[in-house]
């Protein structure tokens, strides 16, 4: 599996409470029990952190989602097959949330996945649109961390 779609896969998931550069789980994010926010940094917590993805795809996503990411299908059948292809358990990606913006049932998370430590990784902004407690929509854009970058901005 390429890092590109081994990205695409974990971003899918990767949110979690806006921390400037730091790694950690959803688990300290403050919440609105049931609120958008709430919902998807609860999948992630269950997908990466508890390492628990189909679980966290069937209790958190709906099974007609609308999948914006072109190498994975419509629908929860489509993200679980993705998913089923890597052992989770197993898994060293990392992930550092940068800014998390919620308004109303949307929420964008800009952040950086490492698929293992020393990875320099993969700058992602993830949408999610929540109703009734499930991700029923989700849109993803990664790109590749250069090397050498042009300028000495960072990406985050």
């Amino acid at each position: 599996m390429n890092h590109a779609k081994n990205a695409a896969a974990f971003a899918f998931a990767a949110v979690a409470l806006v921390t400037m550069g730091a790694s950690h789980s959803p688990q300290h994010a403050p919440k609105n029990p049931g609120s958008a926010q709430a919902v998807v940094d609860a999948f992630d917590q269950m997908a990466f952190f508890d390492h628990k993805p189909v679980e966290a795809v069937m209790k958190y996503v709906s099974a007609d989602v609308i999948e914006h990411d072109p190498t994975t299908a419509n629908g929860r059948q489509g993200i679980l097959d993705y998913f089923k292809k890597r052992d989770w358990s197993k898994s060293e990606m990392q992930d550092k949330i940068y800014r998390e913006i919620v308004q109303g049932d949307m929420v964008v998370v800009h952040h950086h996945i490492m698929d293992h430590p020393g990875d320099i990784g993969m700058a992602a902004v993830d949408i999610f649109r929540v109703e009734n407690g499930l991700i029923v929509e989700h849109w993803d854009v990664l790109q590749q961390v250069p090397q050498q970058p042009a300028n000495k901005l960072s990406m985050f």
